[in-house]
């Protein structure tokens, strides 16, 4: 019979951090749990340091394979896993004390968590998503979803413990560098039929800054990143807000890119017929500057006097 809670943690070059992950999951107070570090081909100690790990606890188990990419890696902590639910967690955060304690006498599907984004000035943000709630139907959830799906829990794959019998077909995209956490996300809201939200001990998360910048992508793969997430989005059967930041997202993070190459964004006929599907969700001010960058001419002359001025 499995563990309660399999925890799996990708890892690659983390040697400065995976000792304070690793060490906070050991620490929890509830144990009945399996942790599975998956060593993404490091190249630096971090191999030597999962494996004395796993020497130390037989509760850890420690799979070395050829680099591949943290979806990769994420995907054979899956396949490797057998506890009732699944939490995924980076190498480079951790967990507060009593954290999967919390689950304890819960069975929903899905059970969302409190989290803390800490900054490198020191500073650190709580969010609870949505406090103490919970659903037992999927007319009722998918309700919550309607409302709520553009909350950021819903694009990370932490934060959440997943029935792991949700995960039979369901994977991480891995020819997605972007926008493969919320393709997983809307998965398995498609397969939920109930979810709960807690407050309490949280994930402690290691935000990331320059965001924007980090991510920039080429107009092919922000293409690609659109498409894939709406195919998913679409099964959900719901008509959300987050909709339209889709969209938005990923044609900010080609900004740099498309302004050369627009018309490889402009004649792509689905991206044409999504954009037409959603723009009553747009904001005006996204639809007067989507339509600016339609008619090029016109955003070029608007963009050189005007910094302000972006794609979207």
């Amino acid at each position: 019979m499995g563990s309660k809670i399999s925890v799996i943690v990708p890892v690659y070059n983390g040697e400065e951090c995976i000792s304070r992950c690793v060490d906070s999951i050991i620490l929890q107070s509830f144990t009945d749990w399996e942790l599975i570090l998956i060593d993404d081909g490091s190249v630096d100690a971090s191999c030597l340091i999962c494996d004395d790990y796993a020497q130390k606890d037989t509760r850890i188990k420690v799979v070395h394979k050829k680099n591949g990419g943290v979806s990769t890696a994420r995907n054979r902590g899956i396949e490797e896993a057998h506890g009732e639910y699944v939490l995924f967690v980076d190498a480079d955060d951790y967990l507060e004390d009593n954290y999967l304690q919390q689950i304890s006498g819960c069975n929903e599907d899905i059970i969302i968590m409190p989290f803390k984004e800490l900054y490198s000035d020191g500073t650190v943000k709580l969010f609870s998503p949505f406090g103490n709630i919970s659903f037992d139907n999927k007319d009722d959830l998918l309700l919550f979803l309607q409302a709520n799906l553009a909350n950021r829990i819903f694009v990370t794959p932490w934060g959440k413990f997943i029935k792991r019998e949700l995960l039979n077909n369901i994977r991480f995209n891995v020819n997605l560098r972007l926008g493969e956490d919320t393709i997983f996300n809307f998965s398995i809201l498609e397969q939920a039929n109930s979810l709960r939200s807690l407050v309490g001990a949280s994930y402690m998360y290691k935000a990331e800054e320059n965001f924007t910048e980090k991510y920039q992508m080429s107009v092919e793969k922000s293409i690609y990143s659109i498409i894939e997430t709406y195919k998913v989005y679409e099964k959900l059967g719901i008509e959300s807000s987050h909709s339209r930041s889709i969209f938005v997202c990923f044609l900010m993070l080609c900004e740099d890119d498309v302004v050369k190459r627009p018309q490889v964004w402009l004649n792509n006929k689905e991206i044409e017929s999504i954009y037409n599907r959603y723009k009553r969700d747009f904001l005006f001010k996204e639809q007067i500057k989507y339509l600016l960058f339609q008619h090029q001419w016109m955003f070029r002359i608007l963009r050189r006097f005007s910094h302000k001025i972006k794609p979207i």
